[in-house]
């Protein structure tokens, strides 16, 4: 998720918010069995493909493709796995140790139980390899050849459809992709629109995106999942364009600071709350006070893993 200095990596952007209101997002989506109405833990999706499109855009503006594959890959293990490490340990803590080879790498080195790094690592390499051909190929031809993927897999998709959890893995995978080469995209090529225009672009997506997801949700239509991922790509880069304004650098206080910590510390926010979730019951404590401690505890404990992986790792500190 993100590294420290979420500041503008682009002349007219700045990724604070939008990475704050991703990170809060996707905490949301991982609480329904706290809420009292699961509905209340939406919308994950959102939050997701925001994610991801500020990944692909401080990946872009990062300068480590410039070095060799290895060294580039190792700067982006030493910054993701640190924190994924002590988390796992902290499980097996409480879960035992795994008790077979294939159940240890999978825990430790690669999918994990974060699906954020199960992904995210997989579209690093992707992104080097594709951007040593970039001359002829350019992250615009790419996002329409992915584009094109995605068309194909949702064309040719034959699973019953029941709910949004149905989606093919294919689709969800590609959607992904597509939107952090989105942010390659943006990062060398958007400029800051029209205030107004802005504004405008936000509030249509937002309503487009949640009224057709709330009528494919009343009428149990899930296999027009796909406009529902368009619409929700749409959602993610029209808010990122909104609230990446460097205008939105005027906010001051307590809302300045629970923003910036939100961006500078996602990745351990990410972590941290879905161990805690893990290794402790508190979905069974009284509504709101499960939320409230699950809170204040992911708060702590991101802030301590920052501290103790920042003092045993001593990583390097490259754009996401």
């Amino acid at each position: 998720m993100s590294q420290t200095g979420h500041r503008s990596t682009q002349r007219h952007f700045d990724t604070t918010l939008p990475m704050a209101l991703a990170t809060l997002l996707i905490v949301n989506s991982h609480l329904e069995s706290f809420y009292p109405r699961p509905w209340l833990a939406g919308d994950g999706l959102l939050g997701n493909y925001l994610f991801f499109l500020l990944s692909g855009l401080r990946m872009a503006a990062s300068r480590g493709i410039q070095d060799g594959f290895l060294s580039f890959f190792k700067v982006r293990i030493l910054r993701i796995y640190p924190a994924v490490w002590l988390a796992v340990l902290c499980i097996v803590l409480v879960k035992g140790l795994p008790v077979s080879i294939q159940m240890f790498v999978h825990a430790f080195l690669w999918p994990t139980d974060f699906t954020y790094v199960a992904l995210i690592m997989p579209f690093y390499a992707a992104y080097y390899w594709m951007s040593k051909i970039e001359a002829k190929v350019g992250p615009a031809r790419w996002c329409v050849f992915l584009a094109l993927f995605w068309v194909v897999a949702v064309s040719f998709n034959r699973t019953p459809m029941h709910a949004f959890s149905d989606v093919p893995q294919v689709v969800h995978v590609t959607d992904y992709f597509i939107v952090f080469m989105l942010g390659v995209l943006f990062q060398r090529s958007a400029r800051a629109r029209d205030w107004s225009v802005s504004a405008l672009l936000f509030l249509l997506s937002l309503l487009a995106y949640f009224g057709v997801k709330l009528a494919v949700m009343k009428m149990s239509f899930f296999s027009q999942y796909w406009l529902v991922h368009l619409l929700g790509v749409s959602a993610a880069c029209s808010t990122f364009l909104f609230l990446g304004r460097s205008k939105w650098t005027v906010l001051q206080g307590g809302a300045k600071q629970l923003a910036g910590f939100l961006a500078d510390h996602s990745l351990e926010i990410y972590v941290t709350h879905s161990t805690l979730i893990q290794i402790l019951n508190l979905h069974r404590m009284a509504f709101p006070l499960n939320v409230i401690t699950l809170c204040l505890l992911t708060v702590m404990c991101a802030w301590l893993l920052r501290k103790v992986t920042s003092l045993l790792f001593q990583p390097p500190t490259p754009s996401r």
